[in-house]
């Protein structure tokens, strides 16, 4: 995989609902996928699919989990994800600063 496939597959906001689900409990069930987010299941098979043929998440009893790839992809992502939030977050000027 390269980096473009994996930006375009983490650009996505539903697949990155499930990553996010996934990483929150060690497996997770096809139907707590659907029910959780409140997704169309035809799009939570279409989305497993694709994230399964990245590596990042793998088929297994009795559902669906993070690979070693998708854990530590996900803990970068989460990572990177806190710092924007912090960039993005209004400021309160302080009376001071303004000028």
């Amino acid at each position: 995989m390269n980096e473009y496939n994996l930006f375009h597959i983490l650009g996505n906001k539903n697949r990155v609902s499930i990553l996010r689900e996934l990483a929150k409990e060690d497996h997770m069930t096809f139907s707590d996928l659907s029910f959780n987010l409140r997704m169309n299941p035809k799009l939570v098979r279409d989305y497993t699919r694709i994230l399964i043929d990245a590596g990042i998440i793998i088929k297994s009893y009795p559902g669906y989990r993070l690979t070693s790839f998708g854990s530590d992809l996900m803990l970068i992502f989460e990572d990177m994800w806190v710092k924007i939030s912090i960039l993005i977050t209004p400021r309160k000027e302080n009376k001071t600063d303004v000028k």
